[in-house]
């Protein structure tokens, strides 16, 4: 009896330490929030820009008619990539 508690608690013991686990969370940075943010409303303001001017025609949403927009709002993008990887190293 006294061996099958012991093993009841053992394997209680193994299994909340399995179970269990910590985890670091960075910092709650604002720029970073912001940059988000403003991300965001860049995206949105470009769609909706680009469906205001455009037609329903074939290739009216062309890649080239918007590369300057499209590669300022990737740009944001990875900018904000690279600060939320770089944010855990810190």
């Amino acid at each position: 009896m006294r061996t099958l508690n012991r093993a009841a608690g053992m394997l209680s013991l193994l299994l909340l330490t399995i179970s269990c686990r910590v985890q670091f969370v960075a910092d709650y940075d604002g720029q970073l929030a912001n940059q988000v943010e403003n991300a965001a409303e860049a995206v949105d303001y470009f769609y909706l820009t680009m469906a205001e001017s455009t037609t329903d025609e074939f290739g009216a949403r062309n890649y080239q008619f918007f590369k300057e927009d499209y590669l300022k709002i990737e740009v944001q993008l990875n900018s904000i990539l690279r600060n939320n990887r770089i944010q855990p190293l810190n």
